[in-house]
């Protein structure tokens, strides 16, 4: 059969994630078998999205095939799929070997979609061919049974009998896989990859043999289709595998079996399979959005950081010719949009969902922190440059400012820092902060129901009503008027895209983020996150809460502000960015009658701001371009 590509990137695609969640689950659990399930992923993702014949609402129908996992130890994988076909939440699949959790370390009929408990024994083949005779010869029925074996259990006695018997009954609706990952449970197995062997022996049993390489999608699929055309033979597909596939550093090696992965090996693996994802020590993913696919050293890239209750989408919110990301894209420059953890479009942990509260039990610190350096190596790797240059906004510059005051080698990778609507102290911010302080976080979470490890979001049917009412004309100065009501007077907005702006504003951050926004308008300081003097000691061994020293920052920083900021206010601007990095302010530009939004979504900005960003990044490029030519070797 011809595999259209469309079908091929898709199969790959699930594959992938399902590899990534078998690996996320048990490293959540700390235990299970993640290399065992990795190397069967592309087995699983083409016959269960292609092959295989299953009622999601009753995976026990009696019409349905039938699949057994005889290497029942790579349950996790079995897992994933289910997940996959929207069987199973994320959340479930990581309560993987809780106490109390059916979502066991091998597979069992306590769930509805296994028919037999399996492990790695040997036993499911002669389950399989059971069914396959019911199915045949008593039943009638047109279903198949799929049986997905280890290579080490087909070592055992039991495995052959079962050959023997459905070789003699001509069980053509029953399939055979072994997964060959060469590797058992200490060392290599006796075949090893030997897969001729493997087919002589399945041959030899009367059964219908072919090998194929196990992580090939067309090669499985056409293997399927042969299992399915064949008559009066059951089939065997002999998949040569490789044990821990995809998993830096522990592919095909010894010693792994049974083992939960690194989660910086972890992180390793998400990128190798997805790079639009960054995977970061924390434990979060996170997801920046290429904006341009070519990747050229003599392009340079623009790393760009939106602000709070925000996503990348600050960066895309007018028509082409206004918005940021496309403006610099068509300047010839190589495009980054960020999306900060707990956005829609970064909302994956290795270790919880979202749907935990654990999930949201961070702030712009941990952004900076763990996020922002991850997502910078990530870029420079990717494309192979030395640096970057990085353009914030809001909550955007109060990432960068505090990542640069603790780390100056880190500061050695971002070439220029232009901040839009700058932010560090925030003693004299306007709007709703200034208006009630400590009271707003109060008035939040009461109008919203929230924990204080809970996300702070508009539920989805609310905000989609809302960007449909403010979509309708004689609602858009009304909802234009709101926004202002929150920071400031909106007088650049496209109107007619008020209902877009409202449909991904506010984007979804954590309750304790806006805390420790709240908590620095109270302070009149730049610090990190205050958990009162008792957990100040056992966060960070002193009583009060560190402070960022702004003095530290070495990177040239270019500052962009209005006086018309309630939220990015002058005052603060003054006081505490320019008086701690008069050394490193390369240039500090006015904009006036700029709202706080106006920044990213005032149409005005593609005519009097991005114009001179981009020339000042496009001078400095080519500025270290002829350097870089003139210390080339001479001949």
């Amino acid at each position: 059969m011809t595999v259209s590509e469309q079908l091929r990137n898709d199969l790959e695609d699930a594959a992938n994630r399902m590899r990534i969640s078998s690996i996320e689950m048990t490293c959540a659990s700390k235990s299970g078998h993640p290399t065992s399930s990795t190397s069967a992923a592309e087995i699983m993702s083409t016959l269960f999205f292609s092959e295989l014949k299953y009622d999601i609402a009753d995976p026990k129908s009696a019409s349905a095939d039938r699949f057994i996992l005889s290497k029942g130890h790579a349950c996790p994988i079995l897992y994933a799929a289910w997940e996959e076909a929207g069987l199973l939440s994320h959340e479930q699949v990581l309560s993987l070997r809780k106490i109390d959790s059916d979502i066991e370390g091998h597979p069992t009929p306590r769930l509805n979609f296994i028919d037999v408990a399996t492990g790695s024994l040997g036993q499911g083949l002669g389950v399989g061919t059971g069914m396959a005779y019911v199915g045949k010869y008593i039943d009638k029925a047109s279903y198949r049974v799929f049986c997905l074996l280890g290579d080490g259990e087909s070592a055992e006695g039991s495995v052959w009998e079962a050959a023997s018997f459905a070789s003699i009954y001509k069980l053509d609706n029953l399939v055979a896989i072994v997964d060959v990952n060469r590797l058992g449970q200490s060392q290599a197995t006796a075949l090893g990859h030997d897969v001729e062997t493997y087919k002589a022996r399945f041959a030899a049993f009367g059964f219908n043999a072919i090998i194929v390489d196990g992580h090939n999608i067309d090669e499985l699929l056409n293997a399927y289709e042969n299992a399915r055309n064949t008559k009066d033979k059951p089939t065997a597909i002999i998949a040569k595998t490789f044990k821990g596939k995809g998993i830096e550093g522990i592919e095909n090696l010894d010693n792994w079996h049974g083992k939960p992965v690194p989660v910086d090996t972890v992180n390793q693996s998400i990128l190798r399979f997805f790079p639009q994802f960054v995977s970061i020590f924390s434990g979060f993913v996170n997801n920046p959005i290429k904006e341009k696919c070519q990747m050229d050293s003599k392009r340079p890239i623009v790393f760009m950081q939106h602000g709070l209750l925000a996503d990348g989408f600050s960066w895309i919110p007018n028509l082409a010719n206004q918005s940021a990301g496309f403006v610099f894209a068509d300047a010839g420059f190589d495009i980054w949009i960020a999306n900060s953890r707990g956005t829609p479009a970064s909302q994956k942990h290795i270790g919880f969902g979202p749907e935990n509260q654990k999930f949201w039990n961070f702030t712009w610190q941990q952004m900076s922190e763990f996020d922002l350096t991850a997502s910078v190596e990530y870029v420079l790797n990717t494309t192979h440059q030395d640096f970057l240059y990085y353009l914030g906004h809001s909550q955007g510059t109060m990432i960068m400012f505090s990542r640069l005051a603790e780390d100056q080698q880190f500061g050695t990778k971002i070439r220029q820092f232009h901040a839009l609507a700058p932010v560090a102290t925030v003693s004299h911010i306007g709007g709703l902060f200034g208006l009630f302080g400590k009271k707003f976080l109060t008035y939040v979470q009461i109008l919203l129901g929230r924990l204080p490890y809970s996300p702070l979001s508009l539920p989805k049917t609310i905000q989609k009503m809302i960007s449909y009412l403010c979509s309708k004309f004689l609602m858009q100065d009304i909802c234009t008027l709101d926004i202002g009501f929150i920071d400031g007077n909106e007088k650049m907005f496209n109107q007619s895209r008020v209902g877009v702006y409202l449909c991904h504003t506010p984007a979804a951050t954590s309750v304790k983020d806006l805390e420790h926004w709240i908590q620095l308008v109270e302070s009149k300081k730049v610090a990190k996150f205050d958990y009162g003097e008792a957990g100040n000691l056992i966060e960070y061994g002193q009583k009060s809460p560190p402070e960022y020293d702004l003095a530290n920052i070495n990177t040239p920083t270019y500052l962009y502000w209005s006086r018309d900021d309630i939220l990015a206010d002058t005052e603060d601007i003054r006081e505490t960015i320019f008086s701690k990095m008069n050394k490193t302010i390369a240039d500090s530009i006015e904009l006036p009658h700029y709202s706080h939004m106006d920044f990213v979504f005032g149409v005005n900005a593609s005519l009097d701001l991005y114009p001179k960003i981009i020339k000042t990044i496009r001078d400095d490029f080519d500025s270290y371009l002829i350097s870089k030519m003139t210390r080339l070797p001479q001949f």
